[in-house]
């Protein structure tokens, strides 16, 4: 009952990053006579559930989720159906999961170096959410970085939420202090 088709779960599609992985993921499937089924969960869990519930029902040969809110119960009844998945950037526990995660301390810490050898004199950070790995990761990439600077100050950092609203918002609160 294989049906060479792969599910993709994100949690915004409009969000660039998530777009941009959607065709990249495709790509490569494709490359190997998959076929990949979309599904966008608004980083809803129940939404999510969904999705798991009908694809597993239609044969689905596997899963790949960009989520935060995959959990090990999710997880756990995969497991036990024999359904494999991979967890993209996060997941529910990565003892149990197959996790695959850029370098985000040090893509963090790339960044800023570059921007410094351009010319910038100062260097401002919009962090992810810091419930998880990757923003933290990031913000920590940042923050050891520039310390050592003596331009260096907190006042510098603004919560920003992985979306291109919350950046503006986020830019525009930089921009006033």
């Amino acid at each position: 009952k294989k049906t060479k088709t792969i599910a993709l779960i994100l949690p915004d599609i409009s969000n660039l990053f998530f777009s941009d992985l959607a065709r990249a993921v495709e790509d490569v499937a494709a490359t190997y006579g998959y076929t990949v089924i979309l599904g966008n969960s608004d980083d809803q869990g129940d939404k999510e559930r969904r999705y798991i519930e009908t694809l597993k029902k239609k044969y689905i040969d596997g899963f790949i989720f960009a989520s935060q809110t995959f959990g090990p119960g999710d997880a756990e009844m995969l497991t036990k159906l024999g359904i494999p998945y991979v967890c993209l950037d996060r997941g529910p526990s990565e003892q149990s999961s197959s996790v695959v995660r850029s370098k985000n301390k040090e893509g963090a810490a790339m960044a800023v170096r570059h921007l410094l050898e351009i010319g910038c004199r100062k260097i401002a950070h919009i962090y992810g959410p810091q419930h998880l790995i990757t923003g933290k990761e990031r913000l920590i990439g940042f923050e050891e970085e520039v310390q050592r600077f003596n331009w260096y100050t907190p006042t510098l950092l603004e919560e920003g939420d992985f979306r291109i609203r919350g950046g503006m918002n986020a830019t525009e609160r930089l921009m006033r202090r």
